[in-house]
């Protein structure tokens, strides 16, 4: 696996976080910790 491939799964990875925090955050649930 090259290096490039390898960044581009950890910006995958992070903006999917990002992006379920604020979905819970708008829900007004628990919140992302549940998730760790």
């Amino acid at each position: 696996m090259t290096r490039e491939s390898k960044l581009l799964i950890l910006h995958k990875r992070a903006a999917l976080l990002v992006m379920t925090r604020i979905g819970n955050e708008k829900k007004g649930g628990p919140g992302w910790r549940g998730l760790s």
